[in-house]
């Protein structure tokens, strides 16, 4: 099951050869056998196998919703899931008997489509935002998510979401992500992850980080999927002002902009930050061997040069939007909101820090601190922080790119600043079977051929390895 996509699985299904309760079923097993060594999965939902024979049934009388009809699914748990009685934590003590009063946009849209909800998987807590000396994956109520490729970072904050996808406990994850919480742990764990444009995923119904930068996407193991799963997420939303200008008909295909030779006569652009970010000269060598194989694909590589010292890059805008974002999710929540401010977290987390918070929750204390401030000093910040991820237009425009290409997460913060969209894949393994993974970047709603040049990448080299012996 593990290297079947979407449209295989679905073709079995028409056939009468598998059902949607059978594969429900196998992943849970899977979850029941394997997830006490990964720590991904938080918790299930009793009523999945009910509804993967609900959608059986309906298959047999209407036929299939869409392609992710019957099709598993585990959900990061800062997204609202009303439906099936399962919580919504951020992985915190302080929301741990959260049940949201409504279902997250996107929640909505994979249940039309069909998907089968299995549960809510653990992530770096209130999504990497708490604390400067918490690890990767790790958070409060749920623990230490681990690499199943050996004693790596995770990667975060969809450390859960990558996880479960790498091992096999969904067909699908869906992750979140503010500046590298999707590429991180997807390129950590051997997945591909695709980080939108910001206004193609309604974020309503998600704990928030940053009203400016966060995002939803998929986690899978194939592009196939991830495609699939794109088209089904996206969409205007009238509870999400990003998603305003988007027209339904603007958005294209993602399964049929696929091509194998897509990257065939495209100019990539590569950044020198690619060999900053890394020390060793194996990481090194290993990225100028990926090179290689994108130009025996077609593609021109040309190295670009990206400017830090060209902008005043501000860090502060996530700082300044945090209090303000998460009091009006709260507000949404309405009465079953357990508190109500910033404030009100982390005076919950005081009276017992060493459980509530092992780390500490510095972050979170800062972000307070600054409110004062907001005013005076939020815009310029604003400001700044595009600044620096506007220097992919300039780039882009100047060497004429179709794209960008990163090792792992080396791009991830000047994207995350503008909005921009990101997809990374599998491009192999170090010496000591450490995940190494292709990152392509480019401008505003390019997931169509950023998609198509991590397929084309994945149909020739198809570097992803089974973590599981």
């Amino acid at each position: 099951m593990e290297n079947l996509n979407i449209i295989e699985i679905q073709r079995l299904m028409d056939e009468g050869k598998l059902t949607s309760v059978e594969l429900t079923k196998y992943y849970l097993e899977r979850i029941e056998r394997y997830n006490k060594d990964y720590n991904a999965v938080l918790e299930i939902n009793r009523e999945a196998l009910a509804i993967a024979e609900e959608l059986d049934d309906y298959r047999k009388i209407k036929g299939k919703r869409s392609l992710l009809h019957g099709i598993p699914v585990l959900l990061k748990d800062n997204i609202n899931t009303k439906s099936y009685n399962l919580h919504t934590t951020a992985g915190s003590i302080v929301l741990k008997d959260l049940y949201a009063n409504y279902d997250a946009f996107i929640v909505g849209k994979l249940i039309e489509a069909g998907a089968v909800i299995i549960g809510k998987v653990n992530l770096s807590e209130f999504a990497n935002f708490i604390s400067e000396e918490s690890p990767n994956g790790f958070s409060a109520l749920g623990g230490q998510v681990k690499n199943p490729y050996g004693n790596f970072d995770v990667g975060g904050s969809s450390s859960g979401s990558a996880v479960a996808a790498a091992v096999c406990l969904c067909q699908v994850a869906i992750g979140t992500e503010t500046a590298g919480s999707i590429i991180s742990p997807a390129s950590s764990n051997s997945v591909i992850g695709v980080k939108p444009t910001v206004g193609l995923v309604s974020r309503y119904g998600i704990i928030p980080i940053s009203w400016t930068q966060d995002i939803a996407g998929p986690i899978t193991r194939n592009v196939v999927d991830a495609a699939i799963t794109l088209n089904i997420i996206s969409g205007k939303d009238s509870n999400d002002k990003t998603t305003y200008n988007l027209e339904e008909k603007s958005i294209p295909n993602y399964l049929e902009a696929l091509d194998v030779n897509s990257l065939n006569g495209v100019v990539i652009g590569v950044p020198d930050c690619n060999f900053d970010d890394y020390e060793d000269e194996e990481t090194k060598q290993f990225f100028k061997e990926t090179i290689k194989e994108l130009e025996k694909l077609g593609a021109k590589v040309v190295e670009v040069s990206i400017l830090e010292e060209n902008h005043l890059i501000n860090g502060d805008v996530l700082s300044y939007e945090f209090p303000k974002a998460l009091e009006e999710y709260f507000k949404t929540l309405g009465h079953c909101a357990p508190v109500k401010t910033l404030r009100e977290v982390v005076r919950f987390n005081e009276e017992n820090l060493k459980e509530r918070v092992p780390y500490d929750q510095r972050r979170f204390e800062r972000c307070l601190e600054m409110e004062k401030d907001f005013e005076e000093k939020y815009q310029d910040a604003l400001r700044s922080s595009i600044s620096y991820g506007r220097e992919i237009d300039s780039i882009i425009k100047k060497y004429e790119l179709d794209a960008l290409a990163f090792l792992n997460t080396s791009g991830v913060s000047i994207a995350a600043k503008v909005g921009y969209p990101s997809v990374t894949v599998p491009a192999g393994y170090t010496k000591d079977n450490k995940p190494v993974g292709l990152t392509f970047t480019a401008t505003a709603f390019t997931e169509d051929k950023l998609l198509s040049y991590a397929y084309a990448y994945e149909c020739v080299y198809n570097k992803r390895k089974n973590p599981l012996k």
